[in-house]
């Protein structure tokens, strides 16, 4: 899944304070999901407290499809200008870049 979003999707984004942290889809690749999985951030950034509290309980740091590490996470996967990553893939962008079968 990580490496579905390495190929066709952004795995290092900018928060809103402005580091830098990585995601990976929650969902399998299609499934219209737009969750993302906050994985790595800076230690010291506002992300990280979530990010530990969240793992102290077991849980993931769960980020909604409208925000912004999820829009640039699956920018090349959905149209330009929505404002939700979730709903289906953009046609002609992802598909292109999408590997054959094996």
């Amino acid at each position: 899944m990580q490496d579905d979003m390495a190929r066709a999707g952004q795995l290092w984004v900018t928060l809103p304070d402005g580091t830098h942290g990585a995601v990976a889809p929650v969902d399998r690749r299609g499934s219209g999901d737009g969750h993302v999985r906050l994985v790595h951030v800076l230690e010291g950034s506002r992300a990280a407290e979530t990010v530990a509290e969240a793992q102290e309980q077991g849980l993931m740091a769960v980020l909604p499809p409208n925000s912004s590490a999820a829009l640039q996470a699956f920018a090349e996967q959905i149209d330009p200008g929505r404002r939700s990553a979730a709903g289906p893939l953009a046609t002609g962008r992802a598909r292109g870049k999408a590997r054959g079968p094996r």
